[in-house]
């Protein structure tokens, strides 16, 4: 007779519930209780494994606070419930501490092919994740694909955790847990989502025009980019087809993302909001996308593009800064698949 069972990862889809044949069963996923049941918190972490962290420090040659710095910023953070109690993920934290290595091992669980199988059918701006994500707590629990919303599904197989908790509203704020988890979503199963494979092949030119940004060559990092955009697969059917402005808008926004950049998107401003901005130490890139035929009768030109950007003011919060700002207008067009471009700055 069983008197113990417990069941964790992704519990509930619609009408394929582990729940449907098993009437007795405890959701505990978002009970503080239970907050720490399955990850390592930071007392459990100094407690039992402070020899390891020495030993880890000692090989590098710093103080033992750095590797806990360390530790929390890539593994840390993930959070289940209302009560404000957050733990790192074993698995990577053991093998870190194990290997004596800081990589992304998250990647190598398995996690990110449960993601790539679900999404290529149903289109999501992902741009939507690169700031907090509300959503109800019952939303949250079962994942309806017809719904085109990735979001219960991204907090069932833990790549968003909750940052807070709105106990009125019975709602939750989310986001990317830390650093590992954001990286093995960019770098794995967006890509695979997106119909890129894994990437391998466009390291080279992302590397490429992570040295045209920084070294401020805007023709170099266009032509870069000219190159890793002729690669996306716009012709992709999805159950809800986005118009081809945002497919274009997404995997600009996508590429710099791969390429590890703070991009930023639809930042509002008194008369708008700027599609896509890329900041570096000491330039402002700010991106205005235009389609060709989007609209009917109407030419998109990049000339275009950067006169809405000054009529609009997206780089007025920029001009004290003290930074180089760069306006870039693209024009798509759908038809042959490349984008003329115009540079002021």
């Amino acid at each position: 007779m069983l008197r113990f069972v417990l069941l964790t990862g992704v519990s509930q889809f619609r009408q394929v519930s582990v729940f449907s044949g098993l009437n007795n069963i405890n959701d505990i996923t978002f009970n503080p209780d239970y907050a720490t049941i399955c990850g390592i918190s930071e007392q459990e972490l100094h407690d039992t494994f402070d020899w390891r962290v020495k030993e880890f420090a000692d090989m590098l040659g710093v103080e033992k606070e750095r590797i806990y710095q360390e530790l929390r910023k890539r593994y840390d953070g993930f959070r289940f419930t209302q009560a404000e109690t957050h733990v790192y993920n074993p698995f990577s934290l053991i093998r870190c501490l194990a290997n004596k290595l800081f990589e992304n091992y998250w990647f190598d669980s398995g996690v990110s092919s449960v993601v790539a199988t679900v999404l290529p059918n149903y289109w999501y701006d992902f741009r939507k994740l690169n700031g907090p994500i509300k959503a109800h707590s019952s939303h949250l629990k079962r994942f309806v694909p017809e719904e085109v919303d990735p979001v219960p599904i991204l907090f069932q197989t833990g790549y968003l955790t909750v940052d807070g908790y709105d106990p009125w509203e019975n709602t939750y704020t989310l986001r990317f847990p830390n650093e590992e988890v954001k990286w093995a979503f960019w770098h794995g199963a967006m890509p695979e989502a997106l119909g890129k494979g894994n990437a391998t092949s466009y390291r080279q030119e992302l590397d490429a025009m992570v040295e045209h940004l920084r070294a401020g060559r805007v023709d170099e990092l266009m032509d870069s980019l000219e190159f890793l955009l002729s690669t996306v697969p716009y012709s992709m059917v999805y159950h809800n087809q986005p118009t081809r402005e945002a497919q274009f808008q997404l995997a600009v926004f996508f590429v710099f993302k791969l390429a590890g950049r703070d991009v930023r998107a639809e930042i509002p401003s008194a008369r708008g909001r700027s599609d896509i901005e890329v900041h570096t130490e000491d330039t402002v890139y700010i991106f205005e996308l235009k389609v060709k035929g989007a609209k009917k009768g109407r030419k998109a030109t990049p000339e275009e593009a950067i006169a809405q950007i000054k009529a609009r003011g997206y780089d007025a919060p920029y001009w004290g800064s003290g930074k180089r700002v760069v306006l870039i207008g693209m024009a798509f067009n759908g038809r042959t698949k490349r984008f003329t471009w115009e540079v002021e700055g």
